[in-house]
């Protein structure tokens, strides 16, 4: 078999958590898009999908929605807390992905931005920050439609309790993307989090006129 004839093989994620939504939205991906984009992530076995309604509010707006989350979270453990909530695995270390809902009419633009960008990126963080499983705090990125502008935004977040892994792939945008004033920003988050404080990455992705 040629190597484009090649299929990577993939198990389907485990959805957790799926919302029933009304005629007028869509969710931009489904579980099977992201677990092949998501295959030979060591922690994909472990990673659980959500399906949520959480953005709805912000769209048709100027501000800029979230359409796709990834993110870490142990809890740590208190000496009053319920050994039921233990038993059932409260505080163990998850994995987890989040599609947002959109606008139905907008569902074809922003899946094609997450295929193209949004998806490989969330590969690549979680790739970057495999060393956090086990150690208790969350950490999270954030991608976000601006309607606006038509492009994605990135953002990735931590708690206080570790220092952000380097990214496994540059910040800087393809040349097929447009970088939003002031991305230079972004090197600073790079170079990661001090106690305390949140970082906010952000660089955006236009669909080319191609696409």
């Amino acid at each position: 078999m040629a190597d484009s004839e090649k299929i990577t093989e993939y198990k389907t994620l485990p959805t957790l958590w799926k919302e029933r939504l009304a005629h007028y939205l869509s969710y931009p991906l489904g579980a099977q898009k992201i677990s092949e984009a998501l295959a030979g992530v060591t922690e994909s076995p472990n990673i659980g999908l959500h399906f949520s309604n959480h953005s709805k509010q912000n769209h048709g707006t100027q501000r800029p929605y979230a359409v796709l989350e990834g993110g870490y979270r142990r809890m740590p453990r208190s000496f009053s807390e319920s050994n039921m909530f233990i038993e059932q695995g409260w505080n163990d270390p998850k994995w987890s992905v989040t599609v947002q809902a959109v606008p139905r009419e907008l569902r074809h633009d922003i899946q094609s931005l997450l295929l193209k960008e949004g998806l490989p990126r969330l590969k690549a963080w979680f790739i970057a920050n495999r060393a956090l499983f086990g150690r208790e705090g969350q950490h999270s990125i954030s991608v976000k439609y601006d309607e606006g502008f038509q492009v994605l935004q990135f953002e990735g977040s931590s708690s206080g309790e570790w220092h952000t892994a380097r990214s496994a792939e540059s910040n800087r945008p393809s040349h097929s993307a447009q970088c939003a004033p002031g991305a230079a920003l972004t090197a600073a988050a790079n170079k990661g989090i001090s106690p305390q404080t949140e970082t906010t990455a952000v660089w955006y992705v236009r669909l080319s006129e191609n696409s």
